[in-house]
């Protein structure tokens, strides 16, 4: 970033960072307590460090962030299943850029209909429309203040119904296993 303060003019340019050094750890582990729930969790933190000289200024970013995604699954009477889905991210440097933090909850619920006729299901993603990036920065020495809102998905409601087409006894006949596999099997 360099500004002429005689034209009242910033002008914002791509330029690759001096030295960048990223440490990240991730958890990731399930939880099935019963036959009827399932939870998927996943735990990443995250230590950023950025440097960038320009003609006038050295400047330093550093963040440290984590993050959470995850789903509980629930398998409930008549054929029905129930989900939750979503995220939070800390605040998060990208680029010269610190994030404010961001989360995302969905649902679903799905209805496996009798007699091979498919499968009914209702989505409902963003229910709190908190997906969204915003950020703030301020550069004093080129006095020049940044604000930006970036949308990042909107919030959908869906239902859709899917049917599997064709003969189920052609594909379990595929997946049968030959002689020949069975003989590597065993060698």
């Amino acid at each position: 970033l360099s500004n002429n303060p005689d034209a009242d003019v910033a002008i914002i340019l791509p330029q690759n960072f001096d030295y960048s050094n990223v440490w990240n750890t991730t958890l990731s582990f399930p939880l099935n307590p019963t036959n009827w729930l399932e939870i998927r969790n996943n735990f990443s933190y995250v230590r950023q460090r950025f440097v960038n000289t320009t003609e006038e200024v050295k400047l330093s970013y550093f963040n440290n962030g984590w993050n959470y995604n995850g789903s509980i699954n629930l398998i409930l009477p008549k054929n029905y299943s129930l989900e939750f889905s979503g995220f939070y991210q800390s605040k998060s440097l990208m680029g010269g850029l610190l994030f404010e933090p961001m989360s995302q909850v969905n649902f679903g619920l799905q209805k496996d209909l009798s007699n091979n006729l498919g499968t009914l299901k209702f989505t409902l993603n963003d229910i709190f429309f908190d997906a969204n990036l915003n950020t703030s920065q301020s550069f004093e020495e080129n006095n020049f203040q940044f604000s930006g809102f970036f949308q990042t998905s909107a919030r959908l409601f869906r239902l859709t119904y899917s049917v599997n087409f064709g003969n189920s006894k052609i594909k379990k006949a595929r997946s049968r296993s030959t002689s020949s596999e069975e003989e590597r099997k065993r060698v």
